[in-house]
């Protein structure tokens, strides 16, 4: 080495950091979606408790490819105007054009409806303070049937609460549908302490 040079020295860098800097969300995306499309997995992190208490915002995920496998109580990631979203599946309309799946969130009191074509891929694992979960088969395909249950549970109750109140002309929620959807979700913490997945 000349006189006077320095040997350069290397920063240490973040995960998700490039040579010159962070990657940019929308980059990493891209670069999800393009791995997925080409039958790769890849792993996210949760930011949300709306699948609570099945994924809990810190849980990592694993996602696959699924093309036309989904099937009733998995949980999706597909693209929302308000970025990758993790849902489940409660139905599936084959007879629209694009095909629509009716996706909630276990802790939302609420469904949507998305195109197939938005969907990304599947949550096949959960990785929970070093401890995983298959959610696809055995015990975690088990747990998935149960949870989809009390989510649809839950919606029902809220949606019946609603056609009960316009049928009898009650303008203010009585609260009764907001109490039945608590306790459902209560069941769920309830089950899922039970089965093991927290």
């Amino acid at each position: 080495m000349a006189h006077g040079a320095s040997e350069p020295t290397r920063t240490p860098r973040t995960p998700g950091e490039s040579p010159v800097g962070p990657v940019p969300d929308a980059v990493l995306e891209e670069l999800s979606e393009e791995l997925l499309a080409r039958g790769g997995r890849v792993w996210r992190s949760v930011t949300s408790d709306s699948m609570a208490p099945l994924l809990r915002a810190g849980d990592r995920i694993l996602v696959e490819p699924c093309a036309d496998r989904i099937r009733w109580g998995d949980v999706i990631v597909f693209r929302s105007p308000a970025g990758p979203t993790v849902h489940r599946v409660l139905g599936i309309r084959r007879d629209t054009v694009p095909p629509q799946i009716i996706e909630k969130g276990d802790a939302n009191p609420f469904a949507g409806s998305i195109a197939l074509t938005a969907v990304s891929g599947r949550v096949c694992r959960r990785d929970r303070e070093g401890r995983s979960l298959d959610l696809n088969h055995g015990r975690g395909r088990v747990i998935q049937l149960i949870l989809a249950t009390l989510s649809l549970l839950a919606l029902g109750g809220l949606l019946a609460g609603q056609a009960v109140r316009r049928l009898l002309h009650i303008e203010r929620p009585t609260g009764i549908a907001t109490r039945i959807a608590g306790l459902l979700r209560a069941l769920s913490e309830g089950v899922a302490r039970v089965l093991g997945t927290d």
